[in-house]
């Protein structure tokens, strides 16, 4: 139904979740990133970087609560 696989769809979410804590919180992304189930902080770093063409630090210093 989504159009992808598994897999990716749940990366999909993860990176939604993944944001929506940069913006509203400042949990470090290690954190957070361990809290999501990613295997480690670069390759959520990584994936973020793909999807948002940001990493989550310049995401969070644009996007969130100051």
């Amino acid at each position: 139904e989504t159009g992808t696989t598994l897999a990716a769809y749940v990366r999909r979410i993860k990176l939604r979740q993944a944001s929506e804590r940069l913006i509203l919180t400042d949990e470090p992304a290690s954190v957070i990133s361990a809290e999501l189930g990613f295997s480690s902080e670069s390759n959520m770093r990584r994936a973020f970087k793909a999807v948002t063409g940001m990493t989550p630090g310049i995401y969070r210093s644009r996007y969130g609560r100051t």
